[in-house]
């Protein structure tokens, strides 16, 4: 599990704010199948608060990475 969160410091006329600007959250799990294979499955919810609109964006992706070691 891994949480990230990115904040303005300045304020710009061009549209960016001051303060939470993303926030991302991961979660991932794996399983190691054989000694020379792991798959690593997630989900990862990003904020982004979107300036001038009523509503942010929420973003769900799916996270799938295959190791193949030595």
């Amino acid at each position: 599990m891994s949480n990230e969160a990115f904040f303005g410091l300045n304020q710009a006329d061009w549209g960016l704010r001051t303060g939470l600007d993303q926030n991302r959250a991961l979660i991932v799990g794996y399983f190691q199948p054989r000694q020379s294979l792991r798959v690593e499955a997630g989900h990862l919810n990003q904020y982004i608060r979107v300036p001038g609109r009523m509503l942010d964006r929420t973003l769900h992706n799916l996270s799938l990475t295959v190791f193949l070691l030595r």
